[in-house]
C-alpha cells in the first residue's frame, strides 16, 4: 500500500461519512487518517527533516481525531430550527447517565425556567408593571 492509496481511502471514507448517518464509518475514516499519519512517520514525503512531513503528520492525526469526534455530533430539529449538539455519553458504570435521564433533567430545567418567568411576570403585574 502506498501513501496515495491510504490518502485516497481516507478521503473517500471521509466523504462517505459526511453523507451518511452511520457512525462506524466515521470511526473507520478517522482510523484511516491515523493510519496515513503513521505511514507518513515511517516513510516521509520529503527526504530529510522537512516541515512538510511534520505538517502532514499533524494534519493526519488531528484530522482523524476530528472525524472520530464527529461521531458524537447530532443535529436535531426543534420547533422548525436545527440545533446541533455533542452527544457522547459516559457509560453508566463510569457515572454517566442514559438519554432518558438527560431528557427528564432537561424537561425539569425547562419547567423551572418557565415557572420562574411566570412568577416574574406575576410579581410585575401585582406591582403595577406590565
Amino acid at each position: 500500500m502506498t501513501t496515495a492509496t491510504l490518502a485516497f481511502i481516507a478521503v473517500a471514507l471521509t466523504y462517505v461519512a459526511s453523507r451518511t448517518s452511520y457512525s462506524f464509518i466515521r470511526f473507520f475514516a478517522g482510523a484511516f487518517w491515523w493510519a496515513l499519519g503513521v505511514w507518513l512517520l515511517n516513510s516521509p514525503l520529503v527526504a530529510g527533516s522537512s516541515p512538510i512531513n511534520d505538517i502532514m503528520v499533524v494534519l493526519c492525526f488531528f484530522g482523524g481525531f476530528a472525524v472520530m469526534f464527529w461521531m458524537g455530533w447530532r443535529t436535531d430539529t426543534v420547533n422548525g430550527r436545527e440545533i446541533g449538539r455533542f452527544n457522547i455519553r459516559l457509560p453508566s458504570f463510569l457515572g454517566g447517565s442514559s438519554e432518558e435521564e438527560e431528557q427528564v433533567a432537561n424537561n425539569a430545567r425547562n419547567w423551572r425556567n418557565r415557572r420562574a418567568n411566570y412568577e416574574d411576570r406575576l410579581r410585575g403585574a401585582i406591582r403595577g408593571r406590565r
